[in-house]
């Protein structure tokens, strides 16, 4: 391992200072290392720390989460007891039925019958209706085959899309010295979320990734502003198509920057653990990289492996 590639690690695993997002006019003009957050340019900065008020407020908001998550938890359940009692009531009633067979409908070709009422039994029409028979068999197959392979290339733009999420995350993380599982589960906390409210699978992920560059901080910037957040999701909402959206994220790229403030308590680093360089080394750290299947095992494979001195992509 290198001096350069040492002192990667050292600066990566080094303070990694609690993350918060606020909006402020004027650069951080500290060169001291401190607490990191993304501001917008032209707007006040907040305190530098949040009064009990807040930090208790911050802490019933992910209280307030679990809550509604363990409630839809138990709605269902009621659900499924309430199902129960009705059906018991009508067992015991006698008012309850035979349940039929559930059945499968075949909506595909059907072979056709010689002396059906359209055919009855003319040689002619049924040799052209098993023709026909035939060739609908063979335009379901190819209907099906286009639709697994648009299934697979869907997959592998997500994929394609959520590596370069990771590799962005990465940088955003390694350059504002944030910690970087915590980065990249705010992100995906942003992207969930999108999907739920479109109902589109990895909606939020291919929002972010047509903007590229820098569409990770507005992901962060969302997680840490509530009320950003909120109105962004109103944006896309009032407009499906995702234009909108789209330019608000590009918007947001250009105008977030960072600020760092003074961080009032010191975390010891951990100490890299040095791997021994060789090429099998490398070639089995990329192997595990590659076949990663998300965005945040991606990011974990990468900070593992830059632990043990080896640099994947």
């Amino acid at each position: 391992m290198s001096e350069e590639q040492n002192e990667e690690i050292q600066a990566e695993e080094t303070e990694q200072p609690t993350t918060d997002v606020v909006e402020a006019s004027e650069e951080s003009t500290e060169e001291e290392q401190g607490e990191f957050e993304l501001v917008l340019e032209g707007e006040e900065s907040k305190p530098a720390n949040p009064t009990p008020d807040q930090a208790l407020y911050h802490k019933f908001r992910k209280e307030k989460g679990k809550r509604q998550e363990a409630q839809q938890q138990v709605s269902e359940a009621q659900k499924q007891i309430d199902e129960l009692r009705q059906e018991l009531t009508a067992l015991k009633g006698g008012q309850a039925q035979a349940v039929p067979a559930a059945q499968t409908t075949y909506s595909g070709p059907i072979f056709p019958d010689k002396y059906s009422s359209d055919i009855n039994g003319d040689e002619a029409k049924y040799q052209s209706a098993v023709r026909k028979y035939y060739q609908d068999v063979e335009a379901e197959k190819a209907q099906k085959q286009q639709q697994a392979e648009q299934a697979q290339q869907f997959h592998q733009q997500v994929d394609a899309q959520a590596k370069a999420m990771a590799d962005r995350i990465t940088k955003f993380s390694q350059e504002n010295k944030v910690d970087l599982n915590a980065t990249a589960d705010a992100v995906a906390n942003v992207t969930n979320e999108i999907d739920q409210l479109t109902g589109i699978e990895s909606s939020g992920l291919y929002l972010f990734d047509t903007v590229g560059q820098g569409s990770e901080a507005v992901a962060f910037y969302f997680s840490k502003n509530p009320g950003a957040f909120a109105e962004f999701k109103a944006t896309l909402q009032s407009d499906p198509t995702g234009m909108k959206a789209v330019t608000k994220i590009a918007q947001l790229s250009a105008t977030l920057k960072p600020n760092r403030r003074k961080q009032t308590k010191t975390l010891e680093p951990d100490q890299p653990v040095v791997g021994d360089g060789s090429s099998q080394t490398t070639q089995n750290w990329q192997k595990k990289y590659d076949a990663a299947n998300s965005m945040s095992e991606a990011l974990k494979v990468r900070r593992e492996a830059r632990a043990a001195g080896v640099t994947v992509n």
